[in-house]
């Protein structure tokens, strides 16, 4: 259930989340975590090899473990969107701070009285428009 969740939930939220989804359907032992990913291939029809430095069974820090392993799907979750993108330079963006205007991303506005009375534009698309 997301009950209770974040329309746009943080990402403690979604590990949460994420962990009581796969407990209580069963998926946790298929679950692998603090892992690099260093291969992906397609091994046949609806079948992957993933190939990773598994830190769990490191036995000194550094210790390259690399295991092979298949599964029938792969969910990627790389964090594409915990950090924020926010061009460095925009054109009329010093006269625009000059004069009272506010720049922020999505990532940052937990209260929407913020923009109360103010005119807004939205730029950008997935996650932040």
């Amino acid at each position: 259930s997301c009950e209770g969740m974040d329309w746009y939930p943080s990402g403690p939220q979604l590990r949460v989340h994420c962990h009581s989804f796969a407990k209580n359907f069963g998926l946790w032992p298929a679950v692998r975590t603090n892992r690099e990913v260093v291969q992906i291939r397609r091994t046949g029809p609806q079948r992957w090899a993933v190939v990773s430095n598994d830190n769990n069974l490191a036995v000194r820090e550094g210790e390259k473990v690399i295991v092979t392993e298949e599964f029938d799907f792969v969910v990627l979750a790389v964090g594409s969107f915990s950090t924020a993108s926010m061009p460095a330079k925009l054109p009329g963006a010093e006269a625009f701070d000059a004069g009272g205007g506010l720049r922020l991303h999505s990532s940052v506005l937990t209260d929407a009285a913020v923009l109360r009375g103010r005119r807004v534009i939205v730029v950008g698309a997935g996650k932040s428009a």
